[in-house]
C-alpha cells in the first residue's frame, strides 16, 4: 500500500535533521506534537495543524494552514477598544479593508505567534472537542507514537500505540459521548456507525500487518532522528524486530461522566463486542492512558 511506504532518506527529513530555527522553535513549542506522513510533517496543537510541511529540491520548504486558525493582531484602536470599522462605498457595498486588518507577524514561529495561534485553534477544537482531546493524549504520554493514520481515503484512526514491553502496536479510535456514531443502526451510504467503523479498521489493519510494522519502524526512525519521539519515550529507534500489530483496534471514549458510563456501556459493548480489542472510558480530565489486559473500573478487555 503507497501510503504505507515511509522513506527515512527523503529529502524533507534530511534537511530538518539539522534543521533551521523555525523548525526547531515549532517542534519544542509547549503542547505541539510532529506526526511524519508519506511526503509531508504535520505539526498539530490540539489537534489543529499549524503546519503541514513540505519539501522540493527545486523549491525547498513550502507549507500550508487552514486560514481559520491565521492569527491577527490585536492592536487597540486610538479610543482604546479593538473593533474594525465596516466601510460602506456609493455602489451600497460594505466591506473592510486591508490596512484596518493586520495578520500577525510569524518570524520563526515565534512564541509570541504560537501563543497567538493556539488561541484561534482554541476556539474551533475546544476543550470538549475530540481534537482536542486527541492532543491531549499525544503530549501526555510517552508512547502514542502517531496519530490521524488514514486507512482508507476520508476516514483516519485516532491514535498508534507502542506497547513496548509485551511488543505489540495498538491502534485507538478516540470517541466522545457525543458522537452519534456510537448509537446509531446499520450503517446507510449517508452515515456510519462503530460497529462497521471499527470493522473497516480491523479489516486495514489485518490486511497490511507486516507492513504496518516496518512503517512503524521507520516513522520512530524519523522521528528519532529528528528528535521528535515523545517526551519519556524509551522504546526501540530503529527497528520493531519481534513486534506484532493488534488487528482489533480499541475504542477510547475520552469524556465520560459515572452516569453516562453506568447508562450507556452495556450497549456499546455488546454494539463493538465483535470488532474492538477493548473498550476504555475516561472522563475529561484522564489524560493518561494503559492498554487494558482485565475488566478493570471502567476499561472492558474483550479480546
Amino acid at each position: 500500500m503507497n501510503r504505507l511506504t515511509l522513506d527515512p532518506n527523503s529529502d524533507i527529513f534530511l534537511k530538518l535533521k539539522d534543521g533551521p530555527i523555525w523548525w526547531k522553535n515549532l517542534k519544542t513549542a509547549a503542547d505541539v506534537y510532529v506526526d511524519i506522513r508519506k511526503n509531508s510533517i504535520n505539526a498539530y496543537y490540539k489537534g489543529g495543524s499549524i503546519i503541514k510541511l513540505n519539501y522540493e529540491n527545486n523549491k525547498g520548504f513550502s507549507g500550508e494552514i487552514a486560514f481559520e486558525y491565521i492569527p491577527t493582531e490585536q492592536t487597540l484602536k486610538p479610543d482604546g477598544k479593538n473593533r474594525i470599522p465596516y466601510h460602506f462605498d456609493n455602489n451600497h457595498e460594505v466591506e473592510f479593508t486591508a490596512a484596518d486588518i493586520q495578520i500577525a507577524k510569524i518570524k520563526q514561529f515565534s512564541r509570541e505567534w504560537l501563543g497567538k495561534i493556539k488561541k484561534r485553534i482554541d476556539l474551533f477544537n475546544p476543550r470538549g472537542s475530540e481534537k482536542a482531546i486527541q492532543g491531549d493524549y499525544v503530549v501526555n504520554n510517552s508512547y502514542f507514537i502517531d496519530s490521524e493514520i488514514m486507512p482508507v481515503k476520508g476516514s483516519r484512526i485516532d491514535l498508534v500505540w507502542l506497547a513496548v514491553e509485551e511488543k505489540r502496536i495498538y491502534f485507538v479510535e478516540l470517541k466522545t459521548i457525543g458522537d452519534p456514531r456510537l448509537f446509531g443502526a446499520e450503517e446507510t451510504p449517508e452515515s456510519e456507525n462503530i460497529n462497521s467503523q471499527l470493522n473497516k479498521y480491523s479489516d486495514f489493519i489485518s490486511k497490511h500487518n507486516r507492513k504496518l510494522i516496518e512503517y512503524y519502524a521507520n516513522l520512530i526512525k524519523i522521528k528519532h532522528s529528528l528528535r521528535i519521539l515523545p517526551k519519556g519515550y524509551d522504546g526501540p529507534f530503529d527497528c520493531l524486530t519481534g513486534y506484532e500489530v493488534q488487528p482489533k483496534p480499541i475504542l477510547l471514549i475520552g469524556d465520560c461522566t459515572k452516569e453516562w458510563i453506568v447508562a450507556n456501556s452495556e450497549q456499546i459493548l455488546e454494539k463493538v463486542r465483535r470488532h474492538a480489542y477493548a473498550v476504555v472510558y475516561h472522563g475529561r480530565n484522564t489524560k493518561t492512558f494503559t492498554v487494558p489486559k482485565k475488566n478493570h473500573k471502567n476499561k472492558h478487555y474483550i479480546c
